[in-house]
């Protein structure tokens, strides 16, 4: 799958998620006419609602007029860069293909990967959805060589040693201050531990946001 852009896929900045709304990315639902990409669309957007991804509900505002901008938050940068590299995959073919075409998608992947992790059979609209969410960074040329699955547990593991390491190191420095030092290292030592996992849970929700867009771009007009 080359780099050059699939035909209605558009390109996106920091001025264009301030423009697109929760309500106009609900909207593409309605304009796709293929009705086995509209279904898995939909599906998507469920999850979506369901994983927290797209909120239901704000205090002193309408959930559907939050901008783009707001729901990729900090992640902003890294789910425009998935956005580009996007769009030079052709999703809906992936949604038809056998298992052998499958395989050629996840070409430049690590061959370990294939030992736990597997492709599916069959055509299940669930299944699809759960392999274009789980290789979404493999599909791209020089994409991750190991699915966000491993990817996950493995940043996570180094991220839990390294802040524990940190950790430690902080709490040694806070018994050697008087008073409530102890207290104050603890709870930094807390916040280091439990970061690395919040980052990673959203943009774990982040990265569903980038797979409808970048699915849905290839049936609606920008």
């Amino acid at each position: 799958m080359g780099e050059t852009a699939i035909s209605g896929k558009r390109r996106y900045d920091q001025d264009a998620l301030k423009q697109i709304r929760v309500k106009d990315l609900h909207a593409r639902l309605l304009q796709i006419d293929n009705d086995i990409a509209r279904q898995f669309a939909s599906d998507l957007w469920h999850r979506m609602i369901s994983g927290g991804t797209i909120p239901t509900a704000v205090i002193g505002g309408n959930a559907n007029d939050i901008i783009l901008r707001k729901l990729f938050g900090m992640h902003s940068g890294s789910g425009l860069r998935l956005l580009e590299r996007l769009r030079g995959v052709r999703m809906a073919e992936l949604l038809l293909a056998d298992r052998t075409l499958l395989l050629e998608a996840l070409g430049s992947m690590h061959w370990s990967w294939s030992l736990l992790s597997g492709v599916p059979r069959g055509l299940e609209r669930g299944t699809r959805l759960d392999f274009l969410i789980h290789y979404l960074e493999c599909l791209p040329d020089r994409g991750w060589r190991l699915p966000w699955q491993w990817m996950n547990v493995s940043i996570r593991v180094l991220a839990i040693m390294l802040m524990l390491g940190l950790s430690s190191a902080v709490l040694s420095l806070a018994m050697s201050i008087p008073g409530s030092g102890l207290v104050f290292g603890i709870l930094i030592a807390q916040l280091f531990v439990n970061l690395p996992g919040a980052l990673l849970n959203r943009y774990g929700r982040i990265r569903l946001l980038v797979l409808y867009i970048s699915f849905t771009d290839e049936f609606v007009e920008a």
